[in-house]
């Protein structure tokens, strides 16, 4: 059962991680873009 949790928390940081560093990537890709 913890083992369970502890992969849940695993994936939602991942998950959060993999976002955060789409946003950067698309915020540079925007600017580019605009400039």
């Amino acid at each position: 059962m913890r083992d369970e949790i502890m992969q849940m928390i695993e994936r939602q940081f991942y998950l959060k991680l993999r976002l955060g560093e789409l946003l950067r990537f698309g915020k540079v890709e925007l600017w580019s873009y605009v400039n």
